[in-house]
């Protein structure tokens, strides 16, 4: 800040809160001036903290959204956001593009699309504040004062970035490079040479320590940085490199200096100092710069002042590599970017200039020296500000505001994300990286209470889709909230917007269509869909349900789903070669023999016969593939347990008849099974017939009975008869 001030500068590390005045006691620009920073700080961190790094009010959603595309530009939206705690404001009711940006878009960058194929650029915002006088600003001059100016300003300025070609990344990721470094990694360190006693008697001894007789506010600005050929280089001023003047024309001219025409500037301006020491003086150190380089943070153009033609119009000697800008000269001279109709090209006044800037440097006669430890990191705009006091204090290491290692006193800039432009061939798409906040009192949060992940069969419902509006933790009643379906063809019952109960519970029912498999619905406040919730659910299918066989050979090929497994069976069902089936279940010579069903014994003994739809190898019906058991109690009086009986018997095959006729039992036995089976007894006894189908075939030994079948033959009634 190049203002005419005492003092500046606020130690953070003191943790000062508030400044208070004192009766009857001197109150010092400085002080209000470190008032006002403090303010400034505590007010900035707080934003920070409880915004975040950046935010956009949700009061003004649009503001500086990236939206519109015409030709090799792209529009910004108005408004307001906060970036580090700062305030930043784009102020009209229109849009303004990125190539019309009212603070200088950047040299080298461009909104244009990618020549062929796809590209990813970052659009972010850089903010900083600038320091504002009445030169630039003459509104801020009491007129009723004339001439004398009282204070100055700063001001926030923005400017719309694109970091091209950043890869395939979503807004929270990391990019290189960004953000931009914040500021200066150079440091600085000053000192005072203190008196001593000369070897000569005769010499009368110099003070030590700051040596003007006035107290000011010293100034050691970069002027080349680092990489420019011949820097780094700094300009230096022991009043702040406040005396400056507002320049209204510029015309290129030469000046013979030793028979030799040099570079000069003719200068018109539009004021004079008040007084001698505040006009520029012949041999005077000046700065040509314009508003615009100051906004960029590019150097000036320096030179002496050769020659005073008039009251305001000088000639100035360019120093020897200084080359001029061709808007320096324009006729008219560009436009003011603090106002319209003002021209804010100025002239400052240096006291000296180092060149190079060496490890230590005296800065002229001030008794005055700094040391920079980082030459290899300054840049253009970096500068250092300290007091220096005449012999008032109490010795010549306190005539001197020290600074050991001391960073640079600004400009810092602040950084935001604003989009991701993603250009394809088929267009473009804007990823919207700014995040939203509510304001305090409306603070109004929406909750997921329950129904999400659920699965269900085809046609079936599911649990309601349950959400909670509330306001710092109090449910709010009466708040309309969105439902929709995002995924699927489903309904929601009833139709948005439903408003929330008594409890803040807003609650729908959601029918899923029969046909997609992954379906998902959406609550969102309808003040703010920002605010969302996602409910996810899937339809109970076996296509979606992973099967692993245990024999991985037992497939082929190699089945993933249960709904693979199923078809593969059916399959396998339908293809194969057909069997011999059942027909039908008889008892000789009488009725159809049935299952679970209660016959007398004299049928039983008659025997049975099994049709089938082949003629069988008689061979291979014998007591191994085809008898009868019997479950006998081990006591006739109670049914304790049971003992098996294999029935003998004579099986037979008739072409496509198995006969079995049971053997005469001997007279023991059957009074005994008559016993059990008499009509006194309810249990009676359990006969079971077995065919063994895996072992019966046909005569050509190519079929086999089909056990699969269970007896059902294709086209016919099923037979109650289950073979194994």
């Amino acid at each position: 800040m190049k203002g005419d001030f005492s003092r500046l500068g606020s130690n953070r590390n003191k943790h000062f809160t508030e400044v208070l005045s004192q009766q009857g006691r001197v109150l010092l620009d400085w002080e209000q001036n470190e008032a006002v920073a403090i303010a400034a700080h505590l007010r900035g961190t707080s934003l920070k903290d409880v915004i975040g790094p950046s935010g956009v009010p949700l009061l003004a959603p649009d503001s500086f959204k990236i939206g519109g595309f015409p030709p090799n530009d792209f529009t910004i939206q108005p408004g307001r956001m906060y970036v580090d705690g700062i305030l930043v404001e784009s102020v009209g009711d229109s849009q303004t593009t990125f190539s019309t940006q009212p603070y200088c878009p950047a040299s080298g960058e461009t909104a244009s699309p990618p020549l062929a194929g796809s590209r990813t650029d970052l659009v972010y915002l850089e903010v900083w504040k600038q320091h504002v006088t009445a030169l630039e600003d003459p509104d801020i001059r009491e007129k009723a004062l004339a001439i004398p100016d009282t204070t100055t300003r700063l001001k926030t300025l923005w400017r719309v970035h694109v970091l091209p070609n950043v890869g395939n990344v979503q807004c929270g990721d990391d990019v290189a490079g960004f953000p931009p470094p914040a500021g200066s990694a150079a440091t600085l360190t000053n000192g005072v040479a203190l008196g001593g006693q000369p070897a000569d008697p005769c010499v009368i001894a110099p003070d030590g320590g700051y040596r003007l007789l006035e107290n000011r506010l010293l100034r050691v600005e970069i002027h080349k940085d680092s990489a420019s050929a011949g820097g780094p280089t700094a300009k230096w001023s022991t009043e702040n490199g406040a005396t400056v003047y507002g320049i209204t024309a510029v015309t290129p001219i030469q000046i013979p200096v030793g028979g030799v025409n040099k570079n000069g500037l003719r200068l018109t301006v539009k004021t004079q100092g008040r007084d001698q020491y505040l006009s520029l003086g012949v041999n005077d150190l000046v700065e040509i710069v314009s508003g615009e380089d100051e906004i960029r943070g590019n150097r000036g153009v320096m030179g002496t002042v050769h020659d005073r033609v008039s009251g305001t119009v000088i000639d100035v000697l360019l120093l020897d590599g200084e080359g001029v800008p061709a808007a320096y000269t324009a006729s008219p001279l560009p436009q003011s970017l603090y106002g319209t109709g003002l021209v804010d090209f100025k002239v400052r006044r240096w006291d000296g200039l180092i060149d190079p800037l060496g490890p230590t440097v005296a800065l002229g006669n001030t008794g005055v020296s700094v040391t920079c430890p980082t030459v290899g990191l300054c840049r253009t705009g970096d500068h250092w500000v300290f007091a220096g006091r005449t012999a008032s204090v109490a010795s010549a290491a306190d005539s001197l505001e020290l600074l050991v290692n001391a960073p640079v006193s600004g400009i810092h800039r602040h950084y935001a994300r604003l989009a991701l432009i993603q250009w394809t061939p088929g267009g473009v798409t804007v990823l919207d990286c700014r995040p939203k906040f509510p304001p305090l009192t409306q603070m109004i949060e929406l909750h997921y209470v329950s129904g999400d992940g659920q699965e269900a069969f085809p046609g079936d419902p599911i649990k309601p889709l349950i959400v909670r509006v509330s306001n710092g933790g109090i449910p709010l009643a009466n708040i309309d909230v969105t439902f929709s379906i995002a995924i699927g063809g489903g309904s929601l019952s009833p139709a948005s917007p439903v408003a929330t109960d008594g409890h803040g519970l807003a609650t729908v029912t959601w029918q899923l269509d029969s046909t997609t498999y992954r379906q998902q619905a959406k609550a969102a406040l309808a003040a703010n869909p920002d605010l969302e919730v996602v409910f996810n659910a899937s339809l109970s299918v076996a296509d979606k349900v992973a099967y692993a066989p245990g024999d991985p050979n037992c497939y082929s090929p190699p089945v993933h789903t249960v709904k693979d497994a199923l078809d593969e069976l059916c399959a396998h069902k339908i293809d194969k070669e057909n069997g011999i089936r059942i027909r039908e279940v008889v008892w000789t010579g009488a009725k159809r023999a049935d299952n679970n069903t209660r016959v007398p014994l004299s049928l039983l003994l008659k025997g049975l016969e099994v049709v089938t739809d082949g003629n069988l190898d008689p061979r291979s019906i014998s007591r191994a593939t085809c008898y009868m058991q019997l479950e006998l109690p081990s006591d006739p009086e109670m049914d304790a347990w049971f003992l098996p009986l294999t029935l003998r018997a004579k099986e037979s095959v008739n072409g496509n008849r198995i006969e079995w006729q049971p053997v005469s039992l001997p007279a023991s036995v059957a009074a005994r099974m008559q016993k059990i089976t008499g009509p006194d007894r309810d249990s009676g006894l359990l006969a079971r017939f077995h065919l063994k189908g895996n072992f019966i075939y046909d005569r050509d030994r190519k079929l086999y009975l089909d056990g699969e079948d269970f007896g059902v033959p294709d086209g016919a009634a099923p037979s109650n008869l289950q073979p194994q």
